[in-house]
């Protein structure tokens, strides 16, 4: 056979061989190509750090914020796609077990007709109390905490009738309620309105309160360890009494001249 018939077959043969070869490893790359499985989406939700009572007051402490599987979160009854704002005032309307993830239905606002009737309680009433003009301690204060009433009397004068005194003598400081709940705070929209805080009373507690108001005037903080305790003119100006024994020698020397 032709020398050059026999190059030209071998190189024809060398060729496909080569061809084949390439076309197999090509092949065997595809194979090794696998798809990265799908990001699961994901939701941002609130979880409770510790089990809350129904009727607690919902706060950062007793939340966080975390990120769940979309189809969990919806399990949950959380239907928004972002984590919802928490509202001042919130309340659990249910019993929420540690690690509970929140939907937004399952909580009480202030203004809804639930909400007052939850944080009242059975067999209490409410009973407000208000406030002339702006008052900062109001703004502390906020639907579902605790405070404690203080009532502020004089034995010389009666308070609740204006707000002029004319004198310091026997003005003091009593508590009279300890931790009421708060149902609903109302600020003035203008610094010439006033302020009312809302409590929630057992009903001997609000004849007490009936009595205090006709007398003095009546005073609220938020409810600590323990309550404050009573306080008497002495107690801020410590020359006080000291100044009235002074004018009531005075005035009887006075008298016992003029005879």
């Amino acid at each position: 056979m032709d020398r050059r018939i026999l190059l030209a077959v071998a190189f024809i043969l060398g060729a496909t061989g080569v061809y084949g070869l390439l076309t197999s490893m090509n092949k065997e790359v595809e194979t090794q190509v696998v798809e990265a499985p799908p990001v699961p989406a994901m939701t941002e939700v609130w979880i409770t750090n510790h089990p809350v009572k129904k009727g607690e007051k919902i706060n950062p402490v007793v939340l966080k914020a975390t990120s769940v599987l979309t189809e969990t979160a919806r399990e949950a009854g959380v239907t928004g796609e972002a984590r919802f704002e928490m509202q001042e005032g919130a309340v659990a309307g249910i019993d929420f077990a540690q690690g509970t993830i929140i939907a937004e239905n399952q909580l009480l606002l202030p203004g809804q007709p639930e909400y007052m009737e939850l944080l009242l309680g059975p067999n209490r009433v409410p009973y407000p109390i208000s406030f002339e003009g702006h008052d900062a301690m109001v703004t502390m204060i906020a639907p579902g905490d605790y405070v404690d009433v203080m009532l502020i009397a004089s034995v010389d004068e009666n308070l609740a009738e204006g707000n002029n005194l004319n004198s310091f003598e026997g003005l003091s400081v009593t508590p009279l309620l300890k931790k009421c709940r708060v149902l609903e705070v109302n600020a003035p929209a203008s610094s010439g309105g006033n302020s009312t805080v809302v409590i929630s009373l057992a009903k001997k507690e609000v004849s007490r309160m009936m009595i205090a108001r006709r007398i003095g005037v009546l005073d609220v903080y938020k409810s600590g360890q323990s309550p404050l305790p009573e306080a008497h003119v002495s107690d801020v100006l410590k020359d006080f009494t000291s100044v009235t024994e002074l004018r009531g020698d005075q005035h009887r020397a006075d008298e016992r001249v003029a005879f």
